[in-house]
């Protein structure tokens, strides 16, 4: 039941968010009437830096049961932390707006079982120094945290399993399996929702699109997941509910369409954020089935 007072409120707040929104996005067509590019580069800004969520009291109390180091590469360094070294770990990767504490109750599962875990704070999320966030930069901290903790199955969630994606597209690691949650298909989804949220202009859009792409070296549409699956052909299971109304199930359905090697689990009834038990111990089979016991291989 939605209490009418708290929901009226809750309207409210969403409403006045939606109104500053608008107004940042009048500002920035403003200054596109002068430099589209310069625009573009506000409109990056705001992109690229997802709001900072504070970690909730239950959070800290998870986080604070692993060994927490920071891994560093040539570019930024982020924050880990690892549960259990009786074998190569399982890597955990959050979505948007989220942090590794995300994956505290498949953890729990998994370390019951005595199945060594680690997680990451994504750049720009939880307590990476790095406010900056790219699926580009996700991609690498995952090759980071490859090196430097030999996981055997990577479990990835919504941008997190399209960093992965990325990843294994640009490394090819070998060895390496993953269990892919609600992936996010194309860049143009969280880039068309920004120009309506926005409500930029047709002008400074393409050159938003123009920035993107010139940072990229490639088009948007050669990123898209199912293209970076058909090169690399990543082995595992993907998973995605029929109800998820923040990334389209049919994105999952051309994944799987251009792919030999991974497993395709449809659900119905659990959302985006696939926190339930039929999940996780749909995940907690797999590992058990596909991880590795010896630490050296």
């Amino acid at each position: 039941m939605r209490y009418p007072f708290f929901y009226s409120m809750a309207k409210k707040r969403a409403n006045k968010k939606l109104v500053l929104a608008k107004k940042i996005g009048s500002m920035i067509n403003f200054i596109g009437l002068f430099s589209s590019k310069s625009a573009a580069i506000v409109a990056s800004y705001l992109f690229t830096h997802p709001k900072k969520v504070p970690l909730k009291k239950w959070m800290k109390d998870f986080l604070e049961t692993s060994d927490a180091k920071t891994i560093s590469n040539d570019q930024f360094s982020f924050q880990s932390y690892s549960w259990g070294a009786e074998h190569r770990p399982i890597l955990f990767l959050h979505g948007w707006e989220s942090n590794a504490a995300r994956w505290k109750y498949l953890i729990d599962i998994l370390q019951h079982k005595k199945i060594s875990c680690v997680a990451i704070d994504a750049p720009g999320h939880g307590s990476t120094a790095l406010r900056t966030f790219t699926p580009f930069h996700y991609a690498e901290a995952i090759h980071s945290a490859v090196k430097a903790f030999n996981p055997s199955i990577i479990v990835a969630h919504s941008v997190g399993a399209y960093s992965a994606i990325i990843y294994h597209q640009k490394y090819l690691p070998k060895k390496v399996k993953y269990v892919l949650m609600a992936p996010t298909y194309s860049m143009r989804l969280p880039i068309n929702a920004m120009f309506d949220i926005l409500g930029l202009s047709t002008k400074v859009q393409s050159a938003f699109i123009d920035l993107v792409e010139n940072k990229m070296n490639k088009t948007i549409d050669e990123m898209q997941s199912d293209k970076l699956v058909s090169l690399s052909q990543p082995e595992g299971l993907l998973i995605h509910d029929t109800e998820d109304t923040t990334l389209p199930y049919q994105g999952s359905v051309d994944i799987f369409n251009a792919s030999k090697n991974l497993k395709f689990v449809t659900t119905t009834g659990h959302g985006h954020r696939l926190q339930k038990n039929e999940i996780f111990n749909l995940i907690e089979k797999f590992v058990h089935e596909n991880m590795v016991v010896n630490p050296t291989n």
